[in-house]
């Protein structure tokens, strides 16, 4: 569903033929947080070295912020909002954090969250059933994972600056490790 803009949706719009959001671009958006978030994270919890790797990766990766066209994105998506009968997918609840996206904006958030809860990794599943509705592009591990990687960032600042580290920002920190692993090979 298209959304004309990125971040929050504005639900207070009068305008009810499309959804908006506040952002202009994507960039703008991801980016929103970045410098102060990185600086926090410095400070606190990445090495200079870090640091240093996250900056390379977002020039490295620089085309992936020029999304040109706003979707509607779930906004938190993990295996908390799928609902299943038997194994079988049955529907998505939550929609309470939507906003205007990049195509792979939940792919990302659901691949940061993906064995916080259980040690089974479900994200191939998702994966293969997106690739029955579209297909997905050769790209598409670095685009989720560069993903991941902008919303990591976000998420891991707001956590700690509101509570001290525990199991789940240990998780976020190992897969923005990962991810930044395998962004940053050039095999």
């Amino acid at each position: 569903m298209p959304v004309a803009g990125f971040g929050w949706v504005q639900r207070d719009s009068p305008e009810t033929k499309q959804l908006r959001a506040q952002w202009p671009t994507y960039r703008a958006f991801a980016l929103e947080w970045w410098v102060a978030d990185l600086a926090y994270l410095a400070e606190h919890t990445l090495s200079t070295e870090q640091v240093a790797m996250l900056e390379r990766l977002i020039s490295q990766y620089d085309v992936y912020l020029n999304s040109e066209d706003g979707c509607l994105a779930h906004g938190d998506f993990d295996i908390t909002h799928i609902y299943q009968d038997a194994g079988r997918y049955t529907g998505i609840i939550d929609f309470g954090e939507i906003q205007g996206a990049n195509p792979w904006y939940d792919l990302g958030h659901f691949h940061m969250r993906d064995r916080e809860q259980h040690s089974f990794q479900l994200e191939s599943a998702l994966l293969r059933g997106y690739g029955d509705i579209t297909s997905l592009p050769s790209d598409c591990e670095w685009r989720i994972r560069f993903t991941s990687m902008l919303i990591n960032v976000r998420a891991l600042a707001r956590s700690l600056q509101k509570r001290p580290p525990n199991r789940y920002t240990q998780h976020q920190i190992e897969v923005l490790q990962q991810d930044m692993a395998f962004l940053t090979c050039t095999c």
